[in-house]
């Protein structure tokens, strides 16, 4: 994003109609190509995509007005959620044969859309998206075609002439008995203007639309297809809520003086805050000493991470799971945030407790995720409604929220060093360099622990190995080696599973064994 030729080219300059950014799979990101000028859909097999001539219109868009966004024909199918200013509609679109594709439900989350969007956009979607998908999977062998049946697939398409952005998921729901599964896309339409914000967030988007489409599967096969608002009426809160853009971002004050009574404090919750890579909640009753600390642990967060992140707000029941670094002054008669609604979050969390003077943090990723998952089943199995064969193998690694925290000691030597240099200067110029070199050391021993750990040639790490390279990089405190971990899984995903084991893939055999007998 921050390559200007990458931005030209995603925003793009050409007038040949919508453009594929990428396609993510099994394989990773893949580079698509851009679509021609005729009318006609792509045919089966072949990887060209091509867009009615009908969206090709140069004209501006016009904006219509609030009583045509349920225009007639869409009665049935289209449902108004509440006013977003991020993603524009959601539609969920089905092909089960040649003849049958066509869109089943459209969410519309504003009053305002281009000309031309429900009389040839809206109904040349389906088409589209879904013929683009088989495209590719037309050219499986039947084994790996069916392999496809359980998997999620997503697709990235600008369409710069009439102003949206589409991110679309595909999966297959096994919705008519004795067929082959029926192909579905649940996709997002955003705002072109709203791109750059979007792919900060294409990650966090990544992982709650995969939860949602699980929940679409068993809402289908069931023909619940309306009891679905409610969960993406929740998705898109949550998304909202993150509150991306350079208005928002939460800025960095490295102000350590109104701290300086309590240095191990203060040492405890950064040390914590970089462990758990920067995702923290700080709670207490004074704003300014809450947004105080805020301002100062910004100061080891990236410019997206700010963007992510937001000064206190009243109330522990604003907590927005999705939010990096974020602040809670507590109502009278509240002493603490609820460990429970940190299990929201897809990232470990700190908690930080102003009144209390505590420092609490979350199980280790790998652990978490665990936990994360277990959540996960049973929340999908209380939808399905009906027990599952599973579920008393898994309550046996279900950890409770109540053991989901752990108290945190200032006892990392980086930050102990890092102290001793800040308390020499006074120069806010200089204290800021000096934060940003530390970062840069951290950067460095991440990239060391990633090509120590590729050198080990079949993970999890033993404990001699894990312990060598801990020397290798004076690493051998562990506040330490958490910090730089923490630093390294930002570069590249799964680092945790790599060095600790992959716990989630342990328990799921765990629970084969148990229901075999």
């Amino acid at each position: 994003v921050n390559n200007s030729k990458t931005m030209a080219d995603i925003l793009g300059s050409s007038a040949r109609g919508p453009r594929m950014i990428w396609r993510s799979g099994r394989e990773g990101f893949h580079e698509g190509v851009e679509s021609d000028e005729d009318g006609t859909p792509s045919p089966i097999g072949k990887r060209d995509l091509r867009t009615p001539r009908a969206i090709s219109s140069t004209a501006l868009p016009v904006l219509v007005a609030p009583e045509r966004v349920v225009p007639k024909g869409y009665e049935g199918i289209a449902e108004r959620l509440h006013d977003d200013d991020f993603v524009s509609a959601v539609v969920l679109m089905v092909w089960q044969n040649a003849a049958a594709c066509s869109t089943k439900k459209v969410w519309l989350c504003t009053s305002k859309f281009p000309d031309g969007f429900f009389d040839s956009f809206l109904p040349s979607l389906p088409k589209y998206t879904l013929t683009t998908e088989l495209s590719k999977l037309s050219c499986l062998p039947d084994a790996e075609y069916t392999r496809q049946w359980d998997k999620i697939s997503m697709r990235f398409s600008v369409y710069e002439r009439i102003g949206f952005v589409q991110v679309a998921f595909y999966f297959f729901v096994a919705d008519v008995p004795g067929t082959d599964p029926s192909l579905y896309s649940i996709s997002l339409l955003l705002p072109h203007t709203r791109l750059c914000q979007y792919l900060e967030l294409h990650a966090l988007v990544q992982s709650r639309m995969a939860l949602l489409v699980k929940i679409l599967r068993i809402l289908l096969v069931g023909n619940k297809i309306d009891e679905c608002t409610e969960h993406l009426q929740q998705f898109l809160t949550g998304l909202r809520g993150v509150g991306v853009g350079t208005d928002g971002a939460l800025p960095a004050a490295p102000v350590f003086s109104s701290f300086a009574d309590d240095g191990s404090f203060l040492q405890c919750a950064i040390s914590s805050h970089l462990q758990t890579g920067g995702t923290t909640v700080v709670v207490g009753h004074r704003r300014a000493d809450i947004e105080s600390l805020l301002r100062i642990l910004a100061s080891f967060l990236s410019p997206a991470e700010r963007r992510r992140s937001r000064l206190a707000v009243q109330g522990a029941d604003q907590y927005s799971p999705d939010l990096v670094l974020q602040g809670l002054i507590l109502h009278e008669g509240e002493s603490d945030l609820d460990p429970a609604k940190l299990l929201k979050a897809l990232q470990p969390s700190t908690l930080v407790n102003l009144h209390r003077q505590t420092v609490r943090q979350a199980k280790p990723k790998h652990e978490y995720s665990v936990m994360l998952k277990d959540l996960e089943d049973s929340e999908l199995r209380r939808i399905h409604r009906r027990p599952g064969a599973a579920p008393a193998a898994a309550a046996v690694m279900l950890a409770q929220p109540a053991d989901l925290l752990r108290t945190i000691h200032a006892d990392s030597l980086l930050v102990q060093q890092l102290f001793d240099q800040l308390k020499r200067p006074s120069n806010p110029r200089i204290i800021q360099e000096l934060l940003v070199l530390f970062m840069r050391k951290l950067q460095r021993k991440a990239v060391l622990l990633l090509e120590l750990i590729d050198a080990v040639p079949t993970p999890p790490l033993s404990e001699p190995a894990l312990k060598a390279i801990r020397k290798d990089l004076n690493l051998t405190n562990e506040s330490d080696f958490r910090i730089v971990l923490a630093v390294a899984d930002k570069l590249r995903a799964g680092l945790f599973a790599r060095v600790y084991g992959d716990l989630e893939a342990l328990q799921d055999n765990f629970v084969q064994m148990f229901t075999a007998f």
